[in-house]
């Protein structure tokens, strides 16, 4: 590990580090770095061509959930415990403002107006979704999971089709994401949205490019 802390610690401090080995004690050629704060994972994610380890080409990716990664990328996230009180706009205006992407659409779902009584507006029914411009933002806005809009914390998970969740459109959340109890879950998002320090978690693979961005919990 001598040689990992070498070459990724021009990025920041390193909290852990694990090489990943079969039985035998042989590296399986991926493994896991976790770094104090998100800036110093955005420093490394952004040099992530040319990095070396004995002399071998290896390639970073962002470690989040296993059952949050799917055969294809879908930029659209699902929000939990929406309440009255927030708005599309407000969701919006949050995550442009906290995190560098464009909010392609919002939508927080309501109760059908057929019914209601005159003047009644409908009211929210506690979930909607998000679509951003760039998967990079989908993968921090999972891991940190928990956000508070307008005085109301929401819940943020990976969307699912509706044909591998007949149930809703609510996706599958395997874990807390890669990030070391160091500052642990409550420590957040260093940087974004008023978040405070905390330990997050970045996968490592000089062998199998399968293997990028495994999740490993702690």
């Amino acid at each position: 590990s001598s040689g990992i802390n070498a070459e990724y610690g021009q990025f920041g401090e390193i909290a852990e580090c694990t090489v990943i080995k079969d039985p035998n004690k042989i590296s399986r050629g991926f493994g896991f770095i976790t770094f104090q704060t998100v800036e110093e994972v955005d420093k490394c994610l952004e040099s992530k061509s040319g990095l070396t380890l004995d002399e071998r080409q290896i390639e970073v990716k962002r470690a989040i959930p296993k059952d949050g990664q799917g055969a294809a990328k879908s930029l659209r996230v699902y929000l939990g415990r929406v309440k009255e009180g927030i708005t599309e706009e407000n969701v919006k205006e949050y995550f442009e403002k906290n995190f560098p992407c464009s909010v392609e659409s919002v939508e927080l779902m309501k109760e059908r107006a057929e019914g209601l009584p005159e003047g009644q507006e409908p009211r929210l029914r506690g979930f909607g979704f998000v679509t951003f411009d760039n998967s990079d933002t989908v993968d921090k806005v999972i891991i940190i999971r928990n956000h508070e809009i307008n005085g109301v914390t929401i819940t943020v998970n990976k969307a699912e089709p509706k044909s591998r969740n007949p149930g809703g459109g609510r996706g599958g959340w395997g874990g807390r994401g890669g990030f070391s109890g160091r500052g642990g879950y409550g420590g957040g998002y260093g940087g974004y949205g008023g978040y405070q320090r905390g330990g997050f978690r970045g996968g490592f693979n000089s062998n199998n490019p399968n293997n990028f961005g495994r999740y490993r919990p702690y």
